[in-house]
Protein backbone atom coordinates (compact mmCIF):
# COMPACT_ATOMS: atom_id res chain seq x y z
CA UNK A 1 0.00 0.00 0.00
CA UNK A 2 1.23 3.29 -0.95
CA UNK A 3 0.78 6.33 1.74
CA UNK A 4 1.35 9.68 1.46
CA UNK A 5 1.24 12.13 4.32
CA UNK A 6 0.75 15.78 3.68
CA UNK A 7 1.70 18.74 6.45
CA UNK A 8 3.43 21.93 6.80
CA UNK A 9 7.69 21.87 6.81
CA UNK A 10 6.98 22.63 10.95
CA UNK A 11 3.65 20.35 11.51
CA UNK A 12 4.09 17.49 14.48
CA UNK A 13 3.59 15.46 12.01
CA UNK A 14 6.98 16.36 10.00
CA UNK A 15 8.80 16.29 13.09
CA UNK A 16 7.53 12.38 13.95
CA UNK A 17 8.85 11.13 10.67
CA UNK A 18 10.83 8.51 11.93
CA UNK A 19 8.09 7.45 14.44
CA UNK A 20 5.35 7.43 12.03
CA UNK A 21 7.19 5.20 9.58
CA UNK A 22 8.42 2.58 12.31
CA UNK A 23 4.60 2.73 13.67
CA UNK A 24 2.97 2.49 10.41
CA UNK A 25 5.25 -0.51 8.82
CA UNK A 26 4.60 -2.47 11.87
CA UNK A 27 1.17 -2.90 11.15
CA UNK A 28 1.38 -2.65 7.09
CA UNK A 29 4.91 -4.06 6.81
CA UNK A 30 4.77 -3.41 2.65
CA UNK A 31 3.27 -0.19 3.10
CA UNK A 32 5.47 2.08 0.71
CA UNK A 33 5.79 5.93 2.45
CA UNK A 34 6.08 9.26 1.55
CA UNK A 35 6.33 13.10 2.70
CA UNK A 36 5.02 15.60 1.47
CA UNK A 37 5.42 18.75 3.15
CA UNK A 38 5.09 22.07 2.31
CA UNK A 39 6.69 25.44 2.86
CA UNK A 40 4.27 28.77 2.28
CA UNK A 41 1.42 26.74 0.81
CA UNK A 42 3.05 25.41 -2.32
CA UNK A 43 1.18 23.70 -4.76
CA UNK A 44 2.44 19.88 -4.49
CA UNK A 45 -0.47 18.23 -6.31
CA UNK A 46 0.92 17.04 -9.24
CA UNK A 47 3.69 15.19 -6.77
CA UNK A 48 1.07 13.55 -4.42
CA UNK A 49 -0.52 12.35 -8.12
CA UNK A 50 2.63 10.75 -9.60
CA UNK A 51 3.23 9.26 -6.27
CA UNK A 52 -0.24 7.75 -6.79
CA UNK A 53 -1.32 6.85 -3.01
CA UNK A 54 -3.83 4.14 -2.00
CA UNK A 55 -4.16 6.84 1.02
CA UNK A 56 -3.21 10.44 1.79
CA UNK A 57 -3.31 10.96 5.14
CA UNK A 58 -2.81 15.03 5.81
CA UNK A 59 -2.53 16.88 9.09
CA UNK A 60 -4.65 20.18 10.05
CA UNK A 61 -5.83 20.46 6.27
CA UNK A 62 -3.02 21.18 4.56
CA UNK A 63 -3.24 21.97 1.44
CA UNK A 64 -7.06 22.19 1.39
CA UNK A 65 -6.78 25.78 0.13
CA UNK A 66 -5.47 24.42 -3.40
CA UNK A 67 -8.63 24.41 -5.75
CA UNK A 68 -9.64 23.83 -8.79
CA UNK A 69 -10.23 26.31 -12.03
CA UNK A 70 -13.80 25.76 -10.86
CA UNK A 71 -12.96 26.49 -7.34
CA UNK A 72 -13.49 23.01 -5.46
CA UNK A 73 -11.04 21.68 -3.54
CA UNK A 74 -8.29 20.13 -5.70
CA UNK A 75 -8.10 16.69 -3.38
CA UNK A 76 -11.36 15.58 -4.47
CA UNK A 77 -9.29 15.02 -7.83
CA UNK A 78 -6.88 12.18 -6.32
CA UNK A 79 -8.21 8.88 -6.78
CA UNK A 80 -7.29 7.42 -3.27
CA UNK A 81 -8.83 7.29 0.27
CA UNK A 82 -8.37 10.40 2.26
CA UNK A 83 -7.42 10.74 6.36
CA UNK A 84 -7.82 14.07 7.11
CA UNK A 85 -6.34 14.67 11.18
CA UNK A 86 -7.51 17.53 12.56
CA UNK A 87 -5.50 18.02 15.78
CA UNK A 88 -6.61 20.25 18.27
CA UNK A 89 -8.42 23.08 17.71
CA UNK A 90 -5.94 25.04 15.28
CA UNK A 91 -7.92 23.53 12.74
CA UNK A 92 -10.51 25.81 13.45
CA UNK A 93 -9.96 29.38 11.01
CA UNK A 94 -12.14 31.60 9.03
CA UNK A 95 -9.81 30.18 5.82
CA UNK A 96 -10.29 26.69 6.96
CA UNK A 97 -14.17 27.09 7.92
CA UNK A 98 -14.92 28.59 4.05
CA UNK A 99 -12.62 25.66 2.90
CA UNK A 100 -15.18 23.04 4.63
CA UNK A 101 -18.25 24.49 2.91
CA UNK A 102 -17.04 23.59 -0.55
CA UNK A 103 -18.24 19.67 -1.75
CA UNK A 104 -15.98 17.40 0.06
CA UNK A 105 -15.20 13.90 -1.88
CA UNK A 106 -16.10 10.92 -0.65
CA UNK A 107 -13.36 9.19 -0.20
CA UNK A 108 -12.46 11.73 2.51
CA UNK A 109 -12.67 10.65 6.38
CA UNK A 110 -12.17 13.10 8.99
CA UNK A 111 -11.13 12.40 12.24
CA UNK A 112 -11.08 15.36 15.39
CA UNK A 113 -10.45 15.52 18.95
CA UNK A 114 -13.74 15.67 20.97
CA UNK A 115 -17.51 15.99 20.27
CA UNK A 116 -17.29 20.14 20.41
CA UNK A 117 -15.21 19.29 17.29
CA UNK A 118 -17.63 17.59 15.65
CA UNK A 119 -20.12 19.25 16.88
CA UNK A 120 -17.90 22.60 15.33
CA UNK A 121 -17.45 20.72 12.00
CA UNK A 122 -20.78 19.47 11.22
CA UNK A 123 -21.98 22.91 11.65
CA UNK A 124 -19.29 24.30 9.28
CA UNK A 125 -20.27 21.35 6.69
CA UNK A 126 -23.65 18.80 7.46
CA UNK A 127 -22.62 16.44 5.05
CA UNK A 128 -18.94 15.52 6.07
CA UNK A 129 -18.97 12.41 4.29
CA UNK A 130 -17.03 10.29 7.28
CA UNK A 131 -15.99 12.17 10.80
CA UNK A 132 -14.98 10.33 13.58
CA UNK A 133 -13.11 11.06 17.24
CA UNK A 134 -9.65 10.08 18.16
CA UNK A 135 -9.10 11.93 21.56
CA UNK A 136 -5.38 11.82 21.37
CA UNK A 137 -5.73 14.42 18.53
CA UNK A 138 -7.20 17.05 21.25
CA UNK A 139 -3.22 16.77 22.68
CA UNK A 140 -1.77 15.74 19.91
CA UNK A 141 0.27 12.70 21.92
CA UNK A 142 -0.27 9.56 21.16
CA UNK A 143 -2.16 10.30 18.25
CA UNK A 144 0.52 8.44 16.01
CA UNK A 145 0.12 5.22 18.04
CA UNK A 146 -3.32 5.29 16.99
CA UNK A 147 -3.02 6.19 12.91
CA UNK A 148 -2.54 1.79 12.15
CA UNK A 149 -6.01 1.50 13.74
CA UNK A 150 -7.55 4.98 12.08
CA UNK A 151 -6.02 3.73 8.33
CA UNK A 152 -7.10 -0.03 9.05
CA UNK A 153 -10.96 2.38 9.38
CA UNK A 154 -10.62 4.06 6.45
CA UNK A 155 -9.30 1.50 4.30
CA UNK A 156 -11.63 -0.99 4.90
CA UNK A 157 -14.88 1.27 4.57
Amino acid sequence: MKIAFVASETSSLAYAQEKICRIVNESFPNAEIAFFLRKDQTDNLNEIKEFAPELMVTWNLEGFEMCTIMDAIAYNLLHCRQLHLLPGTGWDTEENRKILRKQLSLTMFFYCGDEEQKRRLTEINPDVPFLEINPSLMAEEGVWETLPKMISSVMEN
